[in-house]
């Protein structure tokens, strides 16, 4: 039966009541109808047990009393919400044959914050997303074009794989709001979608909300009065004169009203405004738009460029043309961006409003891109530029054309006659275009697409085709027969390079003896193990041609003119790599250029759009990195630039190679036709095994260690857009809204962010120092992570429940935090959010060795997680020289904890200690006290073992002091926990408070602690603040304590005798021993400060605009 037959099994279950109801009654006497009538359908869902288990559908008393009377005892689950097996395990002494009992035990666990017994098999899952009429099979593959090559059914696709990654099973959920607005969905190591079926449903949870768009204008593009009132208080731009020229056509007349009002509210600049006649304008229609002129102070008409231009002072100016309803800080920005950034003109992202007031449609920009200019004018229909006087003929003569009809394209052309540096990008929504009636056209995607003249290119190089290639011969027969049959170009200036890597079947032999007779074919023997950098390199050195195209073997040819369309572009003195727009065999995109940063490293545009959108509105365009797949450069250039990385060995080095093309200055174009078929993969397989993903993991650190800021703000992308899906909304954006930024006059703002703030956790107590010197030294200090109970104060602070890096990163946008510290999983992984600012440190505590725990491999994940997102953290600071060892970034700084916080020995301690040893049973005896968890998965890696060896084997070693040792225990654990310690000769103080902790502390002799691993050692630190003497394993953390350390039992046996006998003079010169927190807390902050006020340093000394007279020259 399939899940969607709910209808009749709903029908079928009510007969079966309606007939057996009398009989319910029975079972001496037992009333399974009152029961289940008093019991949750959470708790018992007859449904599900039905379609659970086929079997009980004969049982003549029906399903609820199936599961009283066989089902509890044979453990079937009576609900998808409830995992009975684990229920078992947990209470042992449950009577399984008593249905009044189990039921009530089953209900109280669904109230349970905690959720220990929550079933986590796909079964279920499935179950409850048609329960909630969540999926939608039809509308998962229309949405998720790569689940149709899976091999999986959509629904087996959307539980193993797609809730994983965040897609939705259907319009009826969204897991972007349900994420936003439920965070905590993150503690119970579930998908957000499955959280919401296991859990949040039952809570009263919705699954919808708000569009996407509406939530992320109202997050992060809504100007809020403070915001306001800032950039009106800028004086920044008090020396400049803006002259807005706005060309008022057909379509802008239905909107005049709102067009004049949005002007009439700029702040933050002095402006005037001139309305200039388009040319389709009427007389009548004209009057009355000068009628509602007339009279306002700094607005004005024209009807020609030199009467709108006119000789008033002027330093900027701003076209504008259409239906276009500005922001009020649309001004502001585009003269401001000039005046930072030193250009010469400037464009901004606009989006689409209704009459009604709701937007759309938003073109999110790349920066300036000649190519992608030329093929669309994407600037819009808004830009500024410096007013030079010298040029007054000039902006007449582009004011004159625009006002004959599409302006947009006179201001593109007007844009590529400046240097590309020259223009700069104000990456914020400015304007909207006004969809009322024949106002405005609704483009969907934002831009609109004008065919407009191309370069033209007729000069032909030599061109050398380099293929790598081990075996798999049918792949590179189809690949050069399809170059040598179907390309446009003349043969005798194009060889094929064939490196084979080594190729040992016999079919690739034979093919290899064929291609030798080819005298436009050479075989190049480059053998060993693979590395794609290494072949290319040898291919082109081997290569005579002015032009060097990479090509995978498992590529064919789609377009004739392929290679010429390649080697035109990349003739170009200023242009560096060119790739191709390559096609699945399906049809399907698989290459459009790559966006760098996303999901850390780098994706390809459009995957996996159709052909026939994808031709529609992909056009070519400047990019910094594209596939190597298929790749174009001159050969001069590539032996300049170094050719390919061989430390790069699969993965990445085609990304190096255009990261270092475009640093040098040239552009990298991605052809925006589809030219070949890419079956990708095909003949080298996928990164499937660990040791693949991180070599991959290596190889893109690599990278990213060597480009970080193209990492974090890739310029052929909207920093608008998503790092972890090309073209969705990035959550939040990259962009600083400029007039957020810190004042001279204003305090430091950072976010410390910690996963766990509970009393005793290290961590936190670590935080809290921090909190607690930066605020003494003026800073606003936000502490962020889940709010619980028991969890520190930070007095002083603020406090905010931050539960994921991407909530962690949106909160830091919006709120003017100047720097984050990230101290512990998962916000590490907040530089995947995040651009250059603001500036985020990792404070790393160190990780315990991942192969001393079960979960072996999910703690190597969050490790390399934490060291894949430290390339983009502008420093990782470490709590101890252990953990620096441990580092893989050669510029991190020691920051070791202190111990001056806790509480230390004095007087009023030596005073008390005789009768802290009476209330604890001390008297006469040596006490040796170890202080850390001892939960059953730590034991051995807390040393909690070894502790209790020592404890056994210290009387027969020395026989005369074996009664006399007390070894004591203190941690956290459970009843069984200190059962199994205690067993191992060690006496258990459980769950102490903090007050018993610190008299056990004065209480004592000698600490002891043989862990196997640790960052730093706090239980050491007390020890030592409490004048202890210590003695502990020889591992490097430990190391760092002026203290004792041995991993043999005899010598820690002989210490403890030595110790023994000098119990009453060690007393008497007890004494703390303090690390001072203000000498490290002072590095600290002294090193961000100065990295914050470098920062600022560096925007202050930008190119900037210097200061004109009004008129210009």
């Amino acid at each position: 039966m399939r899940f969607r037959d709910f209808g009749l099994l709903r029908k079928s279950l009510r007969k079966v009541r309606s007939i057996l109801a009398a009989r319910y009654k029975s079972q001496a006497g037992f009333d399974f109808a009152g029961l289940q009538a008093s019991t949750s359908p959470d708790a018992f869902d007859p449904i599900w047990y039905l379609h659970r288990y086929p079997d009980t559908a004969d049982f003549h008393q029906g399903p609820f009393a199936h599961f009283c009377l066989h089902g509890a005892k044979e453990v079937r689950h009576p609900s998808p919400h409830i995992d009975l097996s684990s229920l078992y395990r947990s209470r042992p002494n449950l009577h399984k044959s008593d249905p009044d009992l189990l039921l009530k035990a089953i209900e109280d666990n669904l109230g349970e914050t905690a959720r220990p017994h929550l079933p986590s098999d796909e079964y279920s899952f499935e179950y409850l997303l048609f329960k909630y009429k969540l999926f939608d099979a039809e509308w998962y593959l229309a949405r998720n074009r790569d689940v149709a090559s899976s091999g999986l059914s959509p629904i087996k696709h959307f539980v193993r794989h797609g809730s994983y990654e965040n897609r939705d099973p259907s319009p009826a959920f969204d897991s972007e709001f349900y994420r936003a607005v439920h965070p905590e969905y993150v503690e119970d190591s579930l998908t957000a979608v499955e959280y919401f079926v296991r859990i949040g449903a039952r809570r009263g949870h919705v699954g919808i909300g708000a569009p996407a768009l509406e939530r992320w204008l109202e997050a992060f593009d809504t100007l809020t009065p403070r915001d306001i009132k800032r950039i009106a208080a800028d004086r920044s731009l008090s020396h400049h004169a803006v002259l807005v020229l706005h060309i008022i056509d057909v379509d802008a007349v239905a909107c005049f009203d709102r067009i004049f009002a949005a002007w009439a509210a700029q702040i933050g600049v002095n402006c005037r405004i001139c309305f200039v006649r388009g040319s389709t304008v009427p007389d009548d229609v004209w009057n009355r738009c000068t009628f509602r002129v007339d009279g306002h102070e700094g607005m004005s008409t024209a009807t020609s460029p030199n009467e709108a231009i006119g000789f008033s002072p002027t330093t900027t100016l701003i076209f504008c043309a259409g239906a276009q309803i500005m922001r009020p800080h649309m001004a502001y920005m585009l003269a401001l961006t000039l005046d930072q950034s030193g250009a010469d003109a400037v464009y901004a992202d606009h989006d689409h409003i209704a009459e009604d007031g709701r937007r759309s449609a938003p073109a999110f920009k790349p920066a300036m891109s000649p190519d992608f200019m030329r093929s669309t004018p994407y600037a819009g229909n808004t830009i500024g530029t410096i007013f030079y006087d010298r040029d007054r003929k000039l902006y007449e003569a582009i004011l004159g054309r625009a006002m004959l009809g599409h302006a947009e394209i006179t201001w593109a052309a007007h844009l590529l006659q400046i240097a590309p540096s020259k223009v700069a990008h104000a990456p914020f929504i400015l304007s909207h275009d006004c969809l009322i009636g024949s106002c405005g056209t609704d483009h969907g995607h934002g831009l609109s697409v004008v065919p407009m003249e191309r370069d033209r290119h007729d000069n032909l190089a030599d061109v050398t085709i380099i293929i790598p290639t081990r075996d798999h011969c049918n792949l590179l027969r189809e690949c050069i027969d399809s170059i040598q049959s179907d390309t446009d170009y003349p043969s005798q200036q194009v060889t094929i390079v064939v490196v084979d890597n080594g190729s040992t079947q016999a079919a690739t032999i034979a093919y290899f003896a064929e291609l030798r007779s080819n005298p436009g074919v050479l075989i190049v023997p480059s053998p060993g193990p693979f590395n794609f950098a290494k072949l290319c390199n040898v291919g082109a050195f081997h290569a005579k041609g002015d032009v060097v195209v990479f090509l995978n073997n498992d590529t064919t040819v789609l377009r004739r003119h392929w290679l010429q369309a390649l080697v035109k572009q990349a003739l170009k003195p200023d242009v560096g790599v060119v790739g191709a727009h390559l096609l699945y065999p399906d049809g399907t995109t698989q290459h459009g250029g790559v966006v760098l940063g996303v999901q850390g490293v780098g994706a390809h545009r459009l995957k996996p759009a159709a052909v026939g959108p994808a031709g529609q509105i992909d056009l070519p365009r400047e990019m910094v990195a594209v596939t190597g797949a298929c790749l174009a450069l001159r050969r001069r250039l590539f032996e300049t630039l170094g050719g390919f990385d061989p430390v790069l060995k699969v993965a990445f080095n085609d990304v190096k190679l255009c990261a270092s093309a475009y640093e040098a200055g040239y552009r990298n174009i991605y052809m925006g036709e589809p030219l070949l078929y890419h079956h990708e993969s095909k003949s080298r397989g996928f990164d499937v095994t660990r040791d693949q993903q991180h070599r991959n993991a290596r190889e893109a650190m690599y990278v990213r260690d060597r480009f970080g800021p193209l990492f974090q703000n890739d310029p052929t992308y909207s920093p608008n857009l998503s790092l972890q899906e090309v073209d969705k909304l990035a959550t939040p954006p990259r962009a600083i809204r400029p007039w957020r930024r810190r004042s001279p006059s204003e305090r430091w703002r950072v976010l410390l962010l910690c996963y766990q703030h509970g009393l005793g956790h290290g961590v936190a107590i670590v935080l809290e120092q921090q909190a607690l010197f930066l605020r003494e030294r003026g800073w606003d200090v936000v502490v962020g992570g889940p709010k619980r109970s028991r969890d520190l104060a930070y007095k002083g602070c603020e406090r905010v429940s931050l539960w994921t890096p991407e909530a962690a990163a949106a909160y830091a946008t919006s709120e003017g935090i100047h720097c984050i510290i990230a101290h512990t999983p998962p916000f590490f992984s907040i530089t995947r959010y995040l651009g250059a600012e603001p500036l985020v440190y990792f404070m790393d505590h160190g990780e315990p060795p991942a192969q001393l725990f079960p979960d072996r491999e999910a703690r190597e994940d969050i490790d390399w997680e934490k060291r894949f997102c430290a390339c983009l953290a502008r420093r990782v600071f470490v709590i101890s020289r252990a953990i620096q060892d441990a580092q893989h970034r050669p510029d991190t700084m020691l920051i070791r904890n202190g111990n001056s916080h806790l509480s230390s020995w004095s007087e009023r301690w030596a005073g008390q200690r005789d009768s802290l040893r009476r209330k604890y049973g001390f008297d006469d005896c040596f006490v040796i006290l170890n202080v850390c968890r001892f939960r059953s998965a730590e034991r051995i890696y807390k040393g909690v073992v070894r502790y209790g060896n020592v404890a056994s084997d210290l009387p027969y070693f020395y026989p005369d002091i074996g009664e006399k040792v007390r070894f004591i225990l203190a941690g956290r654990g459970d009843d069984d926990d200190v059962a199994a310690v205690q067993a191992m000769g060690l006496d258990v103080y459980p769950n102490v408070s903090d007050a018993e902790l610190i008299e056990l502390y004065a209480a004592s002799d000698l600490y002891m602690n043989f862990s196997e691993w640790e960052g730093y050692n706090l239980g050491i630190g007390q020890a030592l603040a409490m004048g202890l003497d210590v003695v502990a394993s020889d591992i490097a953390a430990h190391r760092e304590f002026d203290i004792e350390v041995s991993d043999s039992i005899l010598k820690i046996c002989a210490s403890i005798k030595k110790r023994q006998a000098a119990q009453d003079d060690a007393q008497k010169t007890r004494h703390s021993k303090l690390d001072m927190w203000k000498t490290s807390l002072g590095t600290l902050a002294q090193t961000i400060e100065a990295d914050l006020q470098a920062s600022e340093r560096q925007r202050a000394s930008a190119p900037h605009r210097e200061q004109r007279s009004a008129r210009g020259d």
